[in-house]
């Protein structure tokens, strides 16, 4: 199809969202081998700490009575918790000596003066809160794990899925005191009157604030992407031109679009053209040339086929009640650094809690498209409040959206996150 018959195409696409918006990857608690990489990557990017209890960051031999050896590093162990499951100690964590458990820590003694069974409670505690915290908790489907904050408040608990597997919290709040991580308590679940608490191994944990990092990845069609970052994406390095293409990208992509919402008009530009080209076309059909996607904000991208982008990574854009409250009105292409659910979002803009027959908020709705589908995922703040006709889940179900809670028509739940792009229609 010929670059004008796309353009077209989109044209029509968006007028059909302003007219349906008129009409109405990682936090907290993380598990499994995709969160101990996220882990591993805060080791290399923001220099968080690992020890995995053998020979990292110091050599400790098997049987080695765990105290103050790690202080240094900011964390303490100890054993807190009987086999009866009442508070005891605290005493010390042992390095097991267990035949395949070797640099890995158990709590000990357990009740009777028996050593390394399992069964015994034990904590990390660190010196000041930590943003991010996570460890391999090696035994069964009744370990459990529980995080804390610095007045002992429950941040997270979870019973491992499978036997040995990693479990971890990030933030999502900033307050040191009440948002992170300052104990984590190894516990277990009784099976035949025995307490299953287990292992550990490898633990991380750091405070460093990292920003987002995430990979493009796009379908054949209109891909509805964003600019995480807090600061502007270079177009042309990203996607290339055909005097300066970009290998593995040019040759898939038909164009690339960003909204100005302050101008009401489209920035355009084309890895088929040259750079002159792509202006010119632009000009011609009463675009704005399209050279950066400013930070926090939402773009298309129309591909030919499957197409990764390169990896991007910083630090990361975020809206507060302020900024969102100097964009322009009407419908804005935005972006985020940070994953949250849409009434997070909603709720951090500080949107008034108004039934619609009088509603003074500036958020009306949002919108990201779900490219394998072809449908719009919908919210609107209106919808939650007191008197509203609908829920969001009822309105999405019979206008044939889909809700980001998931539900009917059959969708998964989704999240605004790095790399996601989304309307705003700011009334």
């Amino acid at each position: 199809m010929p670059l004008h018959s796309y353009t077209r195409h989109l044209v029509r696409l968006l007028s059909a969202c302003f007219t349906l918006a008129a009409a109405p990857a990682w936090a907290g608690l993380v598990f499994g081998p995709g969160a101990r990489t996220q882990f591993e990557g805060y080791v290399a990017s923001a220099g968080d700490t690992f020890i995995d209890f053998g020979s990292a960051p110091i050599s400790l031999p098997a049987g080695t009575d765990l105290t103050s050896q790690y202080s240094a590093y900011g964390v303490t162990f100890s054993s807190n918790i009987s086999v009866a499951g009442a508070p005891f100690g605290p005493v010390h964590v042992e390095v097991s000596s267990a035949p395949g458990r070797v640099n890995t820590i158990v709590g000990s003694p357990c009740d009777g003066g028996c050593v390394d069974d399992g069964q015994v409670g034990y904590q990390a505690l660190f010196a000041t809160p930590q943003r991010r915290a996570g460890l391999m908790r090696n035994w069964n489907t009744f370990a459990v794990t529980r995080f804390y904050n610095q007045g002992g408040q429950l941040l997270a608990e979870h019973v491992n899925s499978v036997g040995s597997e990693f479990v971890g919290y990030i933030a999502d709040g900033t307050n040191p005191a009440t948002d992170w991580v300052a104990r984590i308590q190894m516990d277990g679940n009784v099976l035949s009157g025995s307490r299953q608490v287990g292992y550990s191994d490898d633990l991380f944990f750091g405070t460093a604030a990292v920003g987002p990092s995430y990979t493009p990845s796009l379908l054949p069609g209109f891909n509805l992407i964003g600019n995480s970052l807090a600061t502007g994406l270079d177009v042309i390095a990203t996607f290339g031109s055909l005097d300066s293409p970009v290998g593995g990208v040019s040759d898939k992509v038909e164009s690339v679009w960003s909204w100005n919402a302050a101008t009401l008009k489209w920035r355009f530009h084309t890895p088929l053209f040259t750079l002159a080209e792509s202006a010119a076309y632009a000009a011609t059909h009463g675009f704005e040339v399209l050279g950066t996607v400013p930070a926090g904000a939402g773009y298309w991208v129309n591909a030919y086929q499957p197409v990764t982008l390169a990896q991007q990574s910083g630090a990361g854009h975020g809206y507060d009640a302020a900024g969102f409250a100097a964009l322009p009105g009407g419908f804005n292409l935005l972006a985020m650094g940070a994953s949250m659910s849409v009434q997070a979002f909603a709720n951090s803009l500080g949107v008034a809690p108004v039934p619609p027959a009088t509603v003074t908020a500036s958020f009306v709705s949002l919108w990201t498209w779900n490219t394998p589908n072809s449908k719009w995922y919908f919210y609107s703040p209106q919808l939650e409040q007191p008197g509203a006709i609908f829920t969001n889940p009822e309105y999405c179900t019979n206008q044939g959206y889909y809700d980001f809670g998931g539900g009917t028509p059959p969708a998964p739940a989704l999240e605004l996150a790095p790399g996601l792009g989304f309307w705003v229609d700011k009334g």
